[in-house]
């Protein structure tokens, strides 16, 4: 459970993330903001490295393309929410913990008049981690929006919209693909999905 005040925090903190200039969907924005973590013993260890890319392979979009975003704040990796969050999926993955890297992007798609906007302009994709993690943080005046989970085969094999704070949907990268349908605000107002997505990777070995 999120104390009051950190979930405050963390609710604030979307208002706050840069535009995501990448993002090229016509009458939609993404904001975001990037980092990485991982676990020794009893400690985190932040990275201060923000730049982020993946190969063509998994994002025709965007692929082979160095993009380096802001960090996400400082006040919201104070509230250890982010931190609890990565221990809860890898239990859940029943791995351990000290052999990965954790990089979390925090999003928020914007919408609003008859626009759509997607979360994944790359479409039905694998996003070349072992793991993935979307946690959902709130929705707002939007409809859509649904995560859809693929096997290999591209045959879809669940769907369901994230709507309850911390709902979260955990996926083997290497075993399936994923998307999420278009965003369209519900009244032509001003609507946002606000998410956080946690990739999990091997650390190379020292």
């Amino acid at each position: 459970m999120c104390s009051n005040v950190a979930e405050e925090v963390v609710t604030q903190s979307f208002d706050a993330l840069a535009l995501d200039s990448w993002y090229n969907v016509p009458g939609a924005q993404r904001f975001r903001r990037f980092q990485r973590f991982f676990r020794k013993g009893t400690e985190w260890s932040y990275s201060d490295d923000y730049s982020f890319m993946q190969s063509k392979h998994y994002n025709a979009v965007v692929g082979d393309v160095v993009r380096t975003f802001e960090p996400i704040a400082s006040e919201v990796m104070a509230t250890g929410l982010l931190q609890s969050f990565a221990l809860q999926q890898a239990e859940h993955f029943r791995i351990d913990i000290e052999a990965y890297e954790v990089a979390v992007h925090q999003f928020r798609v914007a919408v609003a008049g008859e626009h759509a906007g997607s979360s994944t302009p790359e479409g039905v994709h694998q996003d070349g981690h072992e793991f993935v993690c979307i946690v959902h943080w709130d929705s707002h005046n939007i409809t859509g929006g649904t995560s859809r989970v693929y096997d290999l085969d591209k045959k879809l094999i669940y769907s369901h919209a994230l709507r309850g704070r911390t709902e979260a949907l955990l996926l083997d990268d290497r075993m399936h693909f994923h998307d999420v349908s278009e965003v369209l605000s519900a009244n032509g107002e001003k609507g946002w999905r606000d998410v956080f997505v946690f990739d999990w990777d091997l650390k190379e070995k020292e």
